[in-house]
């Protein structure tokens, strides 16, 4: 695709090639990505050559090697699978149960505590020179 008015008009603070960091020229020739990221065409082709993905987003792209696929695929669901695990579920309800122990028992210790023995941490900090210990 050619670079031409509207769309350096229209390039949101990047109006350069982010591999080589060159400007955009009137007329000048780019390649876009799916991910709608611009390079030159001599900028993106070394890089490709080495990785399936955009090197600005890392938005990978489709390959032809349809084993490749298949284990992207594979490996997607089975990371989709082990979030909604029951194991990740359980674990997740035991977390929660923890959370609320310690937090009953800190308004416990709170309740037992006389009013003049309570220590305010603020207080404590804000006077390096005071010591209530």
């Amino acid at each position: 695709m050619k670079i031409t008015k509207e769309i350096l008009a229209n390039i949101e603070n990047v109006p350069e090639c982010s591999v080589c960091k060159e400007e955009y020229k009137l007329d000048e020739e780019v390649v876009e990505m799916p991910c709608k990221h611009r390079f030159h065409n001599d900028c993106l082709l070394p890089w490709l050559k080495q990785h399936n993905s955009c090197p600005t987003c890392r938005y990978e792209l489709q390959t032809d090697d349809q084993d490749y696929e298949n284990k992207k695929v594979s490996q997607q669901q089975q990371r989709q699978n082990e979030s909604q695990s029951p194991v990740s579920q359980s674990l997740q309800t035991s977390i929660q149960s923890i959370n609320q122990q310690n937090l009953d028992q800190s308004q416990n210790n709170q309740e037992q505590q006389s009013p003049g023995s309570q220590r305010s941490y603020f207080n404590i900090f804000r006077n390096p020179f005071r010591r209530n210990f």
